[in-house]
């Protein structure tokens, strides 16, 4: 009776009957398995704590009951106890090697954890032993996702279509890798197959606009952007391929008509707002676009988005203070803004406040310990500061680059050794950046200015010339100038 209550989720009734066959068992097998029944439940609803009590009852009488465990297991699970869920999940599989159940929340919570290696391995052996169960592909690839793997992802989750081609999240997840990775094809077939298998959602006319968009075939991935705003007509994520079809077309007046109905239409659309702001923002309307983006805010406040946007229309006015007074004030509110953050740091480096910057990038670097992250401060360091310390941070920085092949990453490692007067490597390095990159001309001025330290002075100048008749701005064209001048 409690499972077809479950069923017909009157969670109510079930629950009754759960607390009438404990009363009335006590300690016996019906009794034990109807306080999991009901922990279970309990959990479901969010009441944790009465749940956990459940299941200890149960386990007090049966230390080995498989479903309790996995049960408390689950609940640690919720409150971040990974450890403990490892524990229970790793006492089952002593008695049930074969418990698929138990594996797959063990491989869940070695993820969570941060052990990807085992939490693969054990995924793996999941799918082998019950190929058909579709969300263990679905947790693998999103597995894979945060490895940075995403054409693994894109290989397990097009296993899981084989199995079951119509599962609407998983074509959409699948769609959405292809474009991460700008795989044509890959996005184009997968938008076929939602657009033949779900005719009433936007998705795969979306996603088939957006691979069109990628061939720059913009005409017709419009059609599709089009057709995606028919089904949904508020819906975000064609709004935006549609709005940026416009603009690499270089038709921004026909975005603006496009979004001046949306808004009429639906006169809270946020996103429309936002979207008009940067159109405005690329017909250099700075005053129309700063009304746009403050309608976005009015509209949802804590959206850092169309503040930065504010910002944006400061700066390209001339006016500098007030877009830093934004940033200043956005990132109060909005801490983990790292593209505000950038932007921040870029302005505080522009306008001299260099010591500001760098505690600007120090900030992004320990949110995102990236590559990109870890280039900008070193480069920061070494641009700025003499000091030893400072040096030997940008060295501990520039030394997580060494694998890199990207002339940026090669170019900041040189520029850190030429700062620290490891002159012959800095030549070396700068030497092979200039040849992957030689028109970038802060490279060749690095260069330029390593040769000079190692009294080779034509080369400096040959390098310094170079760098400056580019007619590009960048940081250190004025010493590249002046050294210039000198060796004439």
């Amino acid at each position: 009776m409690a499972r077809l209550y479950e069923s017909a989720g009157k969670d109510t009734d079930a629950e009754a009957v759960f607390r009438e066959l404990i009363s009335i068992g006590a300690a016996n097998e019906t009794a034990l398995q109807a306080r999991a029944r009901l922990a279970q439940l309990l959990a479901k609803q969010q009441k944790y704590d009465e749940a956990r009590a459940q299941l200890e009852a149960v386990l007090a009488e049966k230390a080995d009951h498989s479903d309790a465990l996995v049960l408390r297991g689950n609940v640690h699970l919720v409150r971040q106890d990974y450890a403990k869920a490892i524990e229970d999940y790793r006492t089952v599989l002593r008695d049930k090697p074969n418990s698929v159940k138990a594996l797959r929340f063990l491989a869940k919570a070695q993820a969570l954890s941060g052990d990807a290696a085992s939490a693969k391995r054990n995924y793996q052996l999941v799918i082998e032993n019950e190929p058909t169960l579709k969300e263990a592909y679905v947790e693998l690839a999103q597995l894979l996702v945060r490895l940075k793997d995403l054409q693994g992802a894109t290989k397990v989750l097009e296993q899981a279509l084989r199995i079951d081609p119509k599962q609407l999240p998983v074509l959409d997840l699948v769609s959405k890798l292809y474009l991460q990775l700008k795989h044509v094809e890959g996005v184009k077939n997968s938008s076929q197959r939602l657009m033949a298998a779900f005719q009433s959602s936007p998705l795969g006319y979306y996603y088939h606009g957006m691979a069109l968009l990628l061939e720059k075939d913009f005409a017709n991935s419009e059609v599709y952007f089009k057709k995606a705003l028919e089904i949904v007509p508020n819906s975000v994520e064609p709004l935006n391929g549609l709005v940026r079809s416009y603009l690499y077309r270089n038709t921004p007046d026909a975005a603006i008509a496009w979004l001046g109905r949306t808004i009429e239409k639906y006169p809270d659309h946020v996103a429309a707002y936002n979207l008009q702001g940067e159109v405005l923002v690329s017909m250099n309307k700075f005053e129309q676009a700063r009304r746009s983006f403050l309608k976005a805010i009015e509209l949802k406040p804590g959206w850092w988005v169309p503040r930065r946007g504010v910002a944006t229309t400061w700066r390209l006015s001339g006016k500098e203070k007030a877009a830093e007074k934004v940033l200043v004030e956005t990132l109060e509110k909005v801490p983990g803004a790292v593209a505000v953050r950038n932007d921040l740091a870029l302005l505080y480096e522009k306008n001299g406040k260099t010591d500001e910057a760098i505690a600007q990038f120090e900030k992004i670097a320990q949110a995102q310990p990236n590559a990109s992250s870890i280039n900008n401060l070193a480069m920061m360091l070494a641009t700025y500061r003499s000091d030893k310390d400072s040096l030997d941070r940008a060295w501990e920085l520039a030394q997580k680059l060494a694998k890199s092949t990207l002339p940026q990453h090669m170019d900041t490692i040189g520029w850190v050794l030429y700062k620290r007067q490891e002159v012959k490597k800095a030549v070396e390095l700068l030497e092979l950046a200039v040849d992957k990159a030689p028109e970038l001309p802060a490279i060749r001025y690095h260069l330029g200015m390593a040769y000079l330290a190692d009294g080779q002075k034509e080369k400096a100048k040959l390098n310094l010339s170079k760098s400056v008749k580019m007619n590009q701005r960048f940081v250190g064209i004025e010493e590249a100038k002046s050294t210039l001048k000198s060796l004439k």
